[in-house]
């Protein structure tokens, strides 16, 4: 999973007109997000999310505001909007949402929060549960059980979300540690960046992991998956079979590796199912209306496990993620994270 970039932040002003059908007026939604500082076509897809939904809920989109900074979001204090849709936490944001609030414009967080604000409502992907599905990937591909004790190492990033998931697979892996049927080794908790990681699985195979062949490997990014499986690649030991490496973030690369059997899985995080969500609670807070989100309740995860920072207690709605393998490659697919040449290419 790629990190977003805080250094500059887009405040997109957008009128999104809903019409008098359905129960209820007009509701007008502002949106204000941080630059999305990627180039890969996930990413690129994930940013644009939250304009196609609200297009998909038949509104009017106008955007012929688009800037940059606190000072420019600012400009929301003048827009006359119902709500705001953000996940801008620079430095001021708090003051902005404060304001905002004042004026009984209700506040979503989506996806991150500033700890100087309160929010109304919280949108998020389950972190701890993709996580979870990690530690649930893993087992399977290990087949834990049968034959001997297995053996595992650990790589993570410093991201405040991979802390999450991390705590969410160790929920479900400790137990096998405790009881002796999974082995570690090198050490519980190795913090790499991503593009260190085949630097950082060769040093590991030479040293704590040169007498061993390890079954499984745990990362917390894609990035660092096909680091990983690439250094894995190079030992002659696993010509025949290489780690289970379960990523995050289903980028493309890490896909075409599981349809090629390297990679075992990787875990979806829809962005689309994200923005649906946040669109449908804006839509119906507005409104004054119950928030009824399909097969959808309020999480009752406590802050620490749901990614909550900020201040006070909102109601806090978590997309769950998905566990993606060799047999289920299409629901990427289905998605619609890819270009649609890539797509083709994934299931063919």
């Amino acid at each position: 999973m790629k990190k977003i970039a805080l250094s500059l932040s887009i405040a997109l002003l957008v009128a999104i007109m809903v019409g008098c059908g359905g129960g209820g007026g007009s509701v007008s939604i502002g949106i204000a997000k941080p630059e999305l500082n990627f180039t890969d076509p996930y990413w690129a897809n994930a940013a644009n999310k939250l304009m196609d939904k609200a297009a998909d809920h038949g509104h009017s989109i106008s955007m012929d505001n688009l800037k940059y900074g606190i000072e420019e979001i600012k400009d929301l204090l003048n827009a006359r909007i119902n709500t705001l849709i953000v996940s801008n936490i620079d430095d001021g944001i708090g003051e902005v949402i404060s304001d905002l609030q004042k004026r009984k414009v209700i506040v979503i967080g989506y996806e991150q929060v500033s700890s100087q604000a309160e929010y109304d409502y919280f949108v998020a992907f389950n972190y701890f549960s993709a996580g979870m599905k990690q530690a649930e990937g893993i087992l399977n591909g290990i087949e834990i059980g049968i034959g001997g004790p297995k053996t595992i190492a650990f790589f993570t990033d410093q991201s405040a979300r991979s802390s999450l998931i991390f705590k969410g697979a160790m929920f479900l892996l400790t137990p096998y540690i405790d009881q002796g049927s999974i082995r570690v080794i090198g050490g519980s908790q190795n913090v790499i960046e991503s593009a260190d990681s085949r630097a950082a699985m060769r040093a590991l195979l030479s040293d704590a992991a040169r007498n061993v062949t390890l079954d499984a490997v745990y990362v917390t990014t894609d990035e660092m998956a096909r680091g990983v499986i690439d250094a894995c690649k190079s030992e002659a030991r696993y010509n025949n079979k290489l780690p289970v490496v379960v990523g995050i973030g289903a980028d493309f690369a890490s896909a075409m590796s599981i349809r090629n059997n390297e990679q075992y899985g990787t875990i979806l995080l829809n962005p689309g199912r994200l923005a649906e969500v946040a669109i449908t609670i804006a839509e119906q807070a507005a409104r004054k209306q119950e928030i009824s989100i399909d097969n959808m309740s309020p999480s009752t995860l406590n802050p620490s496990e749901s990614g909550y920072a900020g201040r006070g207690t909102p109601p806090i709605f978590l997309v769950e993620p998905s566990l993606i393998r060799n047999d289920n490659l299409n629901d990427l697919v289905e998605a619609e994270i890819y270009a649609q040449h890539d797509s083709v290419n994934l299931v063919n």
